[in-house]
């Protein structure tokens, strides 16, 4: 069982040609033969009008996919609309975002939340009764789980009694989830620079003498890669952690980047020096850097590699460093081409040097 997260940012844009029958069907089918739910979510404009057209496409793509035969298709669009009148501050555009992003967590959390809610009401014969006591214990809407299992199903919950004949859904491998996974899509150049910043912060706990500089640099490469600028002396990076520096430039959540604490710049710089003679501490954090750039070089080389594959060993004065496979990795395409040349690559979550324990 496959879901697909489709969220729209803004209003439609539509594209003439790409939106025809023939191109719904093609998605349509693919949705079908991946076993695969799409869970389309809109999380801006500031009228529900602006997303007529969005909604409209998935409406169309879910009228196509109800016609072919096979489990999945598309679940009901969310959409989280703003208060109607344009942000007038920044403050107010920076709240709305915050929303947003929060409509869409939400939406998913609840989405997967009903997945679990139905695993555990099965295997065998549903009873929505037990249905809704589950999803209420896990502060899960019955309403969602319950539209998600028809949605499975490809009938209406009327017909329950007929489920355990009609679907395998329950007993044949698809519950529980246990392969999971969150992937970040990147631009290559947006990869690259990440991959960067992330070495140069790996490299340069090398050297804490010239770490300071090392960071600076970091930054100036992540800016470029993500914005597309320099981020010369208008930034307020000394002003924030380390990790909202990284949320901030490439709208993912700073708990990605959880290694580097809650700190600054020039904090992180000052506790890296104080603690180079304690390996336990030092050591730790360099070690999910440097594995975290390892992984990243290794999806542009095209492996398959889990972070246990990888293992970053120091020599015996902590003055060298390499980062050894411990298994023979796969070969692995991560790029995705979505037309007009553009190369779409997927970076796992934990590729990220998010923080330990």
């Amino acid at each position: 069982m496959r879901i697909v997260v489709y969220i729209g940012d803004d209003q439609s844009r539509t594209i003439a040609g790409l939106d025809s029958e023939g191109s719904m069907l093609k998605v349509a089918e693919t949705l079908k033969d991946l076993n695969a739910v799409l869970l389309a979510i809109n999380v801006a404009g500031t009228d529900p009008r602006d997303n007529e057209d969005w909604v409209a496409q998935v409406d169309t793509l879910r009228v196509v996919a109800d016609g072919l035969p096979g489990r999945g298709g598309v679940y009901d669009p969310v959409v989280e609309a703003h208060d109607g009148q344009l942000a007038a501050t920044q403050e107010v555009r920076a709240m709305q975002e915050a929303r947003s992003a929060q409509a869409a967590r939400s939406a998913i959390t609840e989405f997967l939340g009903a997945m679990f809610v139905i695993r555990d009401a099965g295997p065998g014969q549903v009873d929505l009764e037990r249905l809704c006591e589950i999803a209420l214990a896990n502060n899960v809407s019955c309403n969602v789980a319950k539209s998600l299992l028809e949605s499975l199903v490809g009938d209406d919950l009327t017909a329950i009694e007929a489920l355990e004949a009609r679907t395998d859904l329950l007993k044949d491998g698809f519950y529980p989830i246990t392969d999971g996974a969150l992937f970040v899509a990147l631009s290559q150049q947006e990869l690259n620079g990440l991959r960067n910043a992330i070495s140069s912060a790996c490299v340069g706990m090398q050297r804490p003498s010239g770490l300071r500089r090392d960071l600076e640099d970091m930054s100036e490469e992540i800016t470029q890669a993500f914005l597309g600028e320099t981020r010369g002396g208008t930034s307020d990076v000394n002003d924030e952690t380390l990790p909202e520096f990284f949320a901030r430039m490439t709208n993912l959540p700073a708990d990605y980047f959880g290694i580097f604490g809650d700190r600054t710049l020039d904090q992180f710089v000052d506790d890296t020096q104080a603690a180079e003679d304690d390996p336990d501490q030092f050591r730790l954090v360099q070690r999910e850097l440097c594995i975290s750039s390892a992984l990243m070089t290794r999806v542009l080389e095209g492996s398959w590699v889990t972070r246990d594959a990888l293992e970053a060993r120091f020599d015996v004065d902590f003055q060298a460093f390499d980062v050894f496979e411990n298994r023979e990795l796969k070969k692995f395409d991560w790029r995705w081409g979505v037309g007009g040349g553009l190369q779409i690559v997927y970076l796992p979550q934990e590729f990220f040097p998010a923080s330990v324990e």
